[in-house]
C-alpha cells in the first residue's frame, strides 16, 4: 500500500466515525463499546521495512499508535526492520507483539518448538523495547488451545487471530 493510500484509509475510517484505540486501553478493556463509537486497533504483521519507511511516519503525523507483530529472526535482514528501528518506534509509543521467532505456524508445533519460538521472540523484543510483549499474532492466524495456553504462559494478554468469529469479544484471560 502506498503512503497516499494508507493515509486515505485512515482518513476514511475517521470520517466513518471510527476512533483509533491505544493498545494499553484495549488490554484494559477500555474500548469504544461503552460510547457506541466504532473502534479500530491498527496492527501490522511481519516486520517489513515499509513499516518504518511508510507506516511509522504516517502514524507519527496522525498521532496514532499501532501494534507491530515482528518475527524476530528476520530483524536486521534486507527488507525487514532493524533493531534500531524497533527501538525508535517503541520509544515513540508504538507497541511490538510476538509473531514467533522464525515466522512458522505454531499450531502444529511441538510444545518444545512453541516454547522456543516464544522465548526467543520474547527475549529479543523485551531487550529492544524495554517492555514485555503483551500481544501475540499467530502466523496465518492459526490457533490451537495449547498454543493459547503457551502464549498466556509467556505473559500474553491479547491474541489477534484472523479467523472470523473467533474473537467476537475480547477474551482477556
Amino acid at each position: 500500500v502506498s503512503r497516499a493510500a494508507f493515509v486515505a484509509q485512515i482518513k476514511a475510517a475517521r470520517q466513518a466515525g471510527c476512533r483509533e484505540l491505544e493498545a494499553r486501553d484495549f488490554l484494559h478493556g477500555r474500548t469504544t463499546e461503552s460510547t457506541g463509537q466504532a473502534g479500530l486497533l491498527l496492527t501490522f504483521d511481519d516486520g517489513t521495512a515499509d513499516h518504518y519507511e511508510i507506516v511509522f511516519p504516517v502514524l507519527q503525523e496522525l498521532g496514532i499508535h499501532a501494534v507491530f507483530f515482528v518475527p524476530t529472526a528476520k530483524l536486521n535482514r534486507p527488507g525487514f526492520l532493524t533493531d534500531a528501528q524497533v527501538r525508535e518506534m517503541s520509544e515513540a509509543g508504538q507497541v511490538f507483539g510476538l509473531h514467533g521467532h522464525e515466522h512458522v505456524r505454531l499450531d502444529r508445533a511441538t510444545d518444545d518448538q512453541m516454547r522456543l519460538q516464544f522465548q526467543c521472540s520474547h527475549d529479543i523484543l523485551t531487550r529492544l523495547t524495554g517492555r514485555k510483549p503483551s500481544f501475540f499474532a499467530p502466523v496465518g492466524g492459526f490457533m490451537s488451545e495449547h498454543l493459547r495456553e503457551v502464549a498466556l504462559g509467556f505473559g500474553v494478554e491479547a491474541i489477534r487471530t484472523m479467523r472470523w468469529g473467533y474473537n467476537e469479544r475480547p477474551d482477556f484471560t
